[in-house]
């Protein structure tokens, strides 16, 4: 009897809460409302302008249900200074999915909530990207990330979907970092058997016709395989859907002659971005050779990428990446390039003309 008494009195606190923050969220969507589609190889904002993604990188929800303790409204300030326009959140599956065993009934309306509440009025946009997963085990906690997205991921995506499909600058990222797996079950899931036994996977396509079926309709962002960084297969494989951009990371490993192949390629007819990029040696040469092939690849400015970059964490580490010395935001040396050209972005490329809407 006491616990559910305790449970009863929880979920009423929660609803209540939920309905605070939701009046809150709508009040500050309305006054910036906003709507992004994808045309062509860009995306355009609510005026038909070509709207560049670049910001910065937070993890730490998909450790903890109320993350790192730096998501106030003075950190996305911090970050908005730098003339960042999106902030890039990780997210944990069984934080949100009941039958885990961290289930946090908080999650969604107590800490997620807060943070896009206090970005958005920091003048950011939010992504949201399932970082780690369970394999499809309830029960269950994800402790990192998997070959690709679960059965049980499309339950996360159901219910971030149907909470965030009113604001229009919330984006989704399917998955963080699919490895391991084949174009194939990129695309549409598949089994795949080990030691361990047999895990299912989901594919982009499934996880996409989720999101949509509940009704959200703004930016979905789908990473390549190898963690993320090839985009190859994608000519070959592409989803069925609109407003769909595609993602790529690119960490020290991957040398500047692989950057072409590899994602450079799709931006003649895809818009892409970069949602994880950095040097774990702390150096900022590689940093600086990549961003400045994202604002022109392989040299046509036209094609101009988007990037979040790593990471906006463990302040004073470079060695996460992490590009800040201190919570205040200021930029150690790693995250001077990123800072430089955020700050740089105030006097844009002029953008393509003739640009009509598209459907892939």
């Amino acid at each position: 009897m006491d616990r559910f008494r305790y449970r009863h009195t929880s979920t009423i606190v929660l609803l209540a809460a939920s309905t605070v923050l939701l009046l809150c969220l709508a009040a500050t969507i309305s006054a910036q409302q906003q709507t992004y589609i994808v045309s062509a190889n860009h995306v355009l904002d609510a005026n038909g302008k070509i709207y560049y993604i670049h910001g910065v990188d937070r993890s730490s929800f998909e450790r903890s249900p109320s993350g790192d303790g730096h998501f106030t409204q003075t950190d996305f300030n911090n970050i908005a200074a730098w003339g960042a326009n999106t902030v890039r959140i990780a997210t944990n599956q069984d934080f949100l999915l009941v039958d885990s065993s961290c289930f946090a009934p908080s999650y969604l309306v107590g800490d997620l909530d807060p943070a896009v509440m206090a970005a958005h009025k920091a003048g950011l946009n939010v992504i949201f990207d399932l970082h780690w997963n369970d394999g499809g085990v309830s029960g269950t906690c994800a402790a990192g990330q998997k070959k690709m997205a679960d059965t049980r991921s499309l339950a996360f995506w159901q219910i971030m979907a149907n909470h965030y499909k009113n604001d229009p600058r919330v984006f989704f990222e399917l998955y963080n970092e699919p490895q391991d797996i084949s174009w194939g079950c990129w695309l549409n899931g598949c089994t795949t058997c080990g030691l361990a036994g047999c895990n299912t996977w989901v594919g982009m396509q499934q996880m996409y016709d989720a999101v949509r079926l509940a009704g959200f309709n703004n930016l979905i962002i789908m990473g390549g395989v190898n963690s993320a960084s090839d985009l190859s297969g994608v000519p070959h494989h592409l989803p069925s859907g609109f407003n769909i951009v595609y993602a790529t990371h690119v960490h020290s490993s991957e040398p500047p002659s692989s950057w072409s192949t590899s994602f450079g390629f799709l931006t003649f007819t895809y818009p892409v971005i970069a949602t994880e990029f950095g040097d774990h040696t702390c150096e900022s040469r590689y940093v600086t050779s990549v961003l400045d092939y994202f604002d022109a690849p392989d040299g046509n400015i036209r094609n101009r990428m988007g990037w979040t970059g790593g990471a906006w964490n463990d302040a004073g580490n470079c060695t996460f990446p992490s590009v800040i010395a201190d919570w205040n935001g200021t930029p150690n040396t790693l995250g001077r390039p990123e800072h430089d050209h955020l700050l740089g972005y105030k006097n844009p490329v002029p953008p393509p003309t003739g640009l009509m809407a598209t459907v892939h």
